[in-house]
């Protein structure tokens, strides 16, 4: 069985910084840093 993830890239002139793609992400890969909202 064959595993596909999607990596996102997040526009960071666009980020607001208002978290809402972090419950979203169902990997848990999302957190706000320093304003922003980071892959980890």
């Amino acid at each position: 069985m064959k595993t596909v993830r999607k990596i996102i890239e997040i526009d960071e002139e666009l980020c607001d910084g208002c978290g809402n793609c972090v419950p979203s992400c169902a990997e848990g890969a999302l957190e706000i840093i320093d304003g922003k909202a980071r892959v980890i």
